[in-house]
Formats: C-alpha cells, sequence, structure tokens
C-alpha cells in the first residue's frame, strides 16, 4: 500500500483502481433546476458554470459505487449509468487499513481533506464553477493536489448512506439482490463504520496548471458524441451502459437524439428496491459476468472479479462490424468507439478469477471471500475451507497483514485449474484423486 508524505508532515495511504474496473452511478435527468438533454456529459466533462460551458474545477468530485443497486439507498434514481475506468486510477485510501477518514477535516485542520466548501474562492456555497458545494462533502487539499497530482480521488465511507444500507437496504430489499452486494462491504475504524464504499474520482486523468478546465458549449454540444469520443483518452472513466426502465442505451446510442430526449425526461415509476429497473440490472450483470458476456455495438465485454480490489473488473474483444449505406456518420461513430479501444485491458489471471468461469462460480468466490473476512477465520481455516471447495488458491497481498479488515487479505487462483491431482465425476457431486502410475 503506498504511502506519501506532504510537506506539512501529514502521511495518507492510497491504493490503486486498476483499468476497467466496473463502476455504478445514479442520474437525475435533471441538474437539480431544469431538464437538460446534455446532463450525460456533465460527468465528464463538468456541469455547466454561469457562463453557459462546461467546467471543472481542481475539487471537483465525481461519486461511484463499486456495487450495483446500492445507489438507491441515496435516492430512487431513474437512471443507473455503468462506467468503466480507463486507466489505473491512484486514490487516498480513506477505509481500513488506511488510517483516514471522511470526517478528517473537523478533526485535524492538516488533514489531507477539507471540506469542499473551503475550497471555494469566495468562500461561500460555489466553487470556481459556480456549482452548488454540498457541505457534508470532502475534497482532496490544494496542498495534496500540488504536491501529489498523480493521486485522482478517494475512496471513503459515507456515515448516512453507512447506515441507510444496513438499516434500510439490507432489510427491504431482495436478498438475491443484497447478497450480491454483500461482497463489497468495507469497514473504517476511525468511526467504527461498515458499509458499501464511495469511489469519489476527479474527471480528468491528467491535471494541468489551469486551476479549472473549460469546455465551450457549443464545441460539445453541436456534437456531443464526436466530441466524446475524440477527447475520450483524457477522461478517467467512461460510460459503457444506461439503464432506465423502459431502455439499456449505450453511449453510441445517445447518437440519436430521441435516446438524450428519453434520459432527460425519464421518471421511475416504482421507487421499491424490488423494483424492475434493479432486476434489470441484475440480468445485465449475470450476463456481463457469464462466459458469453454482453454485446455493446459489437464489442464483447466480459465481467469478474478482481482480487486486489474486490470490485468488478472488465475486458472487452471486437466481434463484428455491419457497414450501412444509410449511416455513414453513425458507423464513423463506431469506429471512434472502437479506436478508443484499442488497448484493451487484459488482466493477468493471477489478480483476478478467470473470466471463462460461469457466473455463479464468480459470485460464490466473492461471497466466499467476504463471508471469510466478516468471521475474521485464520488463515490455515481460509486455506483448509478452500480446499473443501476443489479451488486452488494462493495469496496475494496488496495492503498491509493487519488481520482486522476486510480488505487486508485477497486471494488469487493459481493458474493451474482444477488442480491436476483432482478429477470430477459425473455421476455424482465430488472429487476422486487420480491415480499415480
Amino acid at each position: 500500500m503506498p504511502t506519501y508524505t506532504l510537506s506539512s508532515g501529514v502521511s495518507f495511504e492510497t491504493t490503486v483502481l486498476p483499468k476497467g474496473t466496473v463502476l455504478f452511478r445514479g442520474m437525475d435527468p435533471s441538474d437539480g433546476y431544469h431538464k437538460d438533454i446534455y446532463r450525460p456529459f456533465g460527468d465528464l466533462f463538468g456541469k455547466r458554470s454561469f457562463e453557459g460551458n462546461y467546467c471543472v474545477s481542481p475539487h471537483q468530485n465525481v461519486f461511484f459505487y463499486p456495487a450495483p443497486y446500492v445507489s438507491d439507498v441515496v435516492n430512487r434514481y431513474a437512471i443507473h449509468t455503468v462506467f468503466l475506468t480507463n486507466y489505473d486510477i491512484e486514490l487516498v485510501l480513506a477505509i481500513s487499513p488506511g488510517k483516514l477518514s471522511r470526517d478528517d477535516p473537523y478533526r485535524n485542520p492538516l488533514s489531507p481533506f477539507i471540506r469542499c466548501v473551503h475550497a471555494s474562492p469566495l468562500q461561500d456555497d460555489t466553487d470556481a464553477c459556480g456549482h452548488h458545494l454540498v457541505h457534508s462533502d470532502s475534497c482532496l487539499s490544494d496542498l495534496l493536489i500540488n504536491e501529489y497530482p498523480n493521486v485522482l480521488g478517494y475512496i471513503t465511507l459515507a456515515s448516512q448512506d453507512s447506515s441507510r444500507y444496513k438499516t434500510g437496504y439490507t432489510k427491504s430489499a431482495p436478498q438475491e439482490l443484497v447478497k450480491q452486494t454483500l461482497p463489497f462491504v468495507a469497514n473504517e475504524y476511525v468511526r467504527k463504520l461498515s458499509g458499501i464504499p464511495e469511489v469519489v474520482i476527479y474527471p480528468y486523468h491528467v491535471r494541468t496548471d489551469q486551476d479549472t478546465r473549460f469546455v465551450h458549449r457549443h464545441a460539445l454540444e453541436d456534437a456531443p458524441i464526436n466530441y466524446s469520443l475524440k477527447h475520450r483518452p483524457e477522461l478517467n472513466y467512461f460510460p459503457l451502459l444506461y439503464i432506465t426502465e423502459q431502455k439499456t442505451l449505450s453511449f453510441y446510442d445517445l447518437y440519436d437524439k430521441s435516446n438524450l430526449e428519453h434520459l432527460a425526461t425519464v421518471e421511475r415509476a416504482n421507487l421499491e428496491f424490488d423494483s424492475e429497473l434493479p432486476k434489470k440490472i441484475q440480468t445485465i450483470l449475470e450476463s456481463a459476468l457469464s462466459p458469453s458476456g454482453i454485446d455493446v455495438n459489437g464489442v464483447k465485454y466480459n465481467f469478474t472479479i478482481d482480487l486486489r480490489t474486490g470490485f468488478y473488473v472488465a475486458k472487452h474483444s471486437q466481434l463484428y462490424f455491419k457497414n450501412s449505406k444509410n449511416q455513414t456518420q453513425q458507423n464513423s461513430l463506431v469506429r471512434m468507439y472502437r479506436q478508443g479501444l484499442n488497448d484493451e485491458y487484459i488482466p493477468e489471471n493471477k489478480f483476478v478469477v478467470p473470466f471463462s468461469y460461469p457466473a455463479k462460480l464468480k459470485k460464490d468466490i466473492h461471497g466466499f471471500l467476504a463471508r471469510t473476512f466478516a468471521r475474521n477465520m485464520k488463515e490455515s481455516d481460509i486455506v483448509n475451507n478452500l480446499s473443501n471447495l476443489q479451488y486452488s488458491f494462493s495469496r496475494h497481498f496488496q495492503f498491509p497483514k493487519t488481520r482486522q479488515q476486510a480488505y487486508e487479505m485477497n486471494y488469487k487462483l493459481e493458474s493451474a485449474f482444477p488442480r491436476p491431482d483432482l478429477k470430477f465425476t459425473k455421476k455424482r457431486r465430488g472429487v476422486t484423486r487420480k491415480k499415480k502410475n
């Protein structure tokens, strides 16, 4: 676990989200004031400034969750969005085993975090772009941004969200959905919290000398898909799917203005945790976790579990492309979309559950590791239990060996599977030892 020390003398730990990490975000059609067909592009290039241009301040926060469905804990969003990270992203670790907390600014004036309202140049409720700031939100300090520009966000727990998750979501949502979120639960010992962590990321991958970054509204709005695909390499993340009760849209589908209008006006008919929207997300996720994957504009995406973070991670492969004489512009956009995927994410097998495993097996492994952490089992018991499951594992540590938190110890699958000394019987469950010659 990397550790940095600021010139103030304060140290902080970081962790790395690998390229291809799958993140989930809820989105409302309104920006809080009016319906806006260009709302999806605000997650990429910032909300509009006073002058009407798209603006990102140095302290810009974009909030995600690593687990599906749990955006509903904050608000019953009409749109659930799936994002993939474009790069390895280094984040301040404000969950265990990190020693920081989201509430550090209230206790430590030298914290690498500050209250976002204190980052306001006018010392009011707005940032440099004129965007409204939430008093409870924390931002990276100016000192951290200046001294370690490679750190592009943080991972933390929000106390109110954690309480809602434990007392509301886990009690009211369908247990099959709850079960799928449990492996993402993290701890924070500073405030004695547990829950699904927030992943907070600055939109751009490289910070510039300019304090604030603008995109002229006409540059984006005159050709939003072209502009976004062209500037995709500048961003830390990019949308894969927009999911509503009525439609499932890829980013490319937003070329059709009627789909943009749908996202700008859609309302959620059923606000319950067991509505069709989370069930629709579950179906998509099941397909993505299966070996067949999901097809998005002729690109096949497969999800599995990264054992360094416990989060979903994706890889892709191109399938096909059909030219259409009547859709020259759309075809060129698909090519732009493909070109942005040329640098494919192919993770090392030792860091992930193999992509070829069935969805149920991936989830069983994910859940087993989560239960293991929750019971704080001894290493010998873990190895014995894994052996009983007929999987061959070996340990891989990203974080220090402290034994008291869920993220300290992860396991990687060995390259040989099944174990060479075991074979599966077809007539009954179980395994038998191979006879030695």
